[in-house]
């Protein structure tokens, strides 16, 4: 099975995530939107504002945060519905199972963005251990997303237990020039059937944990 995670889109989208979270594009976004509207403010009410002078200086300023706000609400607009939605992947996982065969396939590039996003954190936790990554790491790394966590607690499964299993996988696992154990690709490969099953064009987080239920024995005994 071909899993080259640092080599896809959707990859990309989540480096782009982090150097740009959602919560500060949005910051700056009403922030240049209150500058703008002050500035148009004091354009109508004939004020010197930001020790602008005359109206021109004023109005000039408005349009150039205008343009820049505007800018700024469009590329969130593309990153939700483009790049985070992975909208250009072709063709969709469901698609697969009738055109390609999935082991002459990238499974890594089907990721949803939530799975991904915890994936290239659990990833950066096992190089610094130097361990390969198991399911129960990715699993733990899923409860940075609060929808996640609300979802796990529901089904009683607590941030300390999953944490826990987490340390006894890690100390159990041998150091190898492997990036990924057996154990996930397993899961993987499972996680991609379930998802072509139910006719998803990605493998959603929902369908990796199915699929670690029956091959990952650390998240079994939690």
């Amino acid at each position: 099975m071909l899993f080259d995670f640092y080599h896809t889109t959707i990859y990309q989208a989540v480096k782009i995530a982090r150097s740009f979270p959602d919560k500060l594009v949005k910051l700056v976004n009403w922030l240049l939107f209150i500058v703008a509207l002050s500035l148009l403010m004091a354009f109508f009410g004939n004020k010197p504002l930001f020790g602008l002078s005359s109206s021109t200086q004023v109005l000039g300023l408005f349009l150039i945060i205008l343009s820049f706000d505007i800018l700024g609400w469009i590329w969130l607009l593309f990153f939700k519905s483009a790049l985070k939605s992975n909208a250009f992947l072709k063709p969709p996982l469901d698609q697969i199972a009738t055109l390609l065969d999935i082991g002459d396939i990238n499974l890594a590039e089907y990721l949803d963005f939530d799975l991904a996003y915890a994936l290239r954190d659990a990833l950066n936790f096992c190089k610094r251990k130097g361990i390969p990554l198991d399911s129960i790491h990715l699993i733990f790394f899923l409860l940075d997303n609060e929808r996640i966590e609300r979802v796990f607690e529901k089904l009683g499964l607590k941030r300390k237990n999953i944490k826990d299993a987490l340390k006894r996988a890690s100390k159990k696992s041998e150091p190898g020039g492997t990036l990924y154990s057996q154990t996930f690709i397993n899961t993987m490969e499972k996680a991609t059937h379930q998802a072509i099953a139910i006719f998803h064009r990605q493998i959603e987080v929902r369908d990796f944990l199915v699929a670690a239920a029956e091959y990952s024995k650390n998240f079994r005994d939690i």
